[in-house]
């Protein structure tokens, strides 16, 4: 499916493999990271994919406003959906920054059809709902917003996500046959990326913590950190990108990102209610 979608950027992107020292599985952004994920898969212990699957849907990203933004998912920009729900504020009244638009019309339990994510460590995060007459309606309004850069999701891909649950240690020492490193394989088995779908990768540390108890994920929005250097970051971008041009399209998901260190938001429902509630963690 991966490859069948991104067969034109196939051959540029399998050139640039070629001469990497060794291969990472991080956030789906554009054809590189899909493809990539497509590859470490197919090399992958059989055993490691062989549980349950259940599909997640998976937003490659573009930059270009010319983009048919087909899924109504976006990340940054001041210009958003109107809701008939008041752009949210925090407990001084000041208005929350726009983060993210995700459409969400691909779960069947949603309740809902768009979900739009504000906030920001300090202030808090919160959401509004839109309903199918907002999102195809051309009403917009504008206001403070994490970007100034706009990222688009386009068409979602359905890609199977397997549990990490005892695979811990056969994920540890995976290497390509020719000796060369392969890191993130928790993102081969379980994917990270802009996602709807019912079990993206929770970080263990937020199990423990139990502020998922009573809550099922619907959606995930991680920090998006594009990598300079390598072709096809974004749908739209054929070329490497500058490190300049990679560190002002960052777009950080709470507290000021490092190389190690990466804020999601989870969109989680509860158990024993139509209620949803976001959650913050870091990576």
């Amino acid at each position: 499916m991966i490859v069948e979608r991104f067969q034109s950027e196939l051959k540029i992107v399998q050139q640039h493999f070629r001469g990497l020292g060794y291969f990472g599985v991080g956030c789906l952004k554009g054809p590189f990271d899909f493809l990539m994920l497509d590859y470490i898969r197919s090399i992958l212990p059989r055993e490691l994919l062989m549980g349950p699957a259940v599909p997640m849907c998976a937003f490659p990203l573009g930059l270009g406003s010319e983009l048919q933004n087909e899924s109504l998912t976006y990340i940054g920009g001041h210009c958003i959906h109107k809701s008939h729900v008041a752009w949210p504020r925090d407990n001084d009244s000041a208005f929350l920054p726009f983060i993210a638009q995700i459409d969400l019309r691909s779960l069947n339990d949603a309740n809902c059809e768009a979900i739009q994510i504000f906030g920001s460590s300090i202030q808090g995060f919160d959401f509004r709902i839109l309903t199918l007459d907002e999102i195809e309606s051309p009403r917009t309004e504008e206001g403070e917003a994490i970007s100034e850069f706009r990222l688009f999701g386009t068409k979602a891909i359905v890609i199977p996500s397997f549990s990490l649950t005892g695979l811990e240690d056969k994920l540890a020492d995976l290497h390509l046959p020719d000796g060369r490193p392969v890191y993130g394989l928790e993102n081969a088995i379980t994917p990270l990326g802009l996602l709807v779908g019912h079990i993206p990768y929770i970080p263990a540390h937020a199990l423990v913590s139990g502020v998922f108890e009573g809550l099922y994920v619907i959606a995930c929005l991680p920090t998006i950190c594009p990598n300079a250097g390598r072709p096809f970051e974004f749908v739209d971008v054929s070329r490497p990108m500058t490190e300049y041009e990679a560190n002002s399209l960052v777009i950080s998901i709470g507290e000021v990102q490092d190389d190690d260190s990466y804020g999601l938001i989870y969109v989680c429902r509860s158990y024993e209610g139509s209620a949803i509630v976001l959650r913050h963690v870091m990576l």
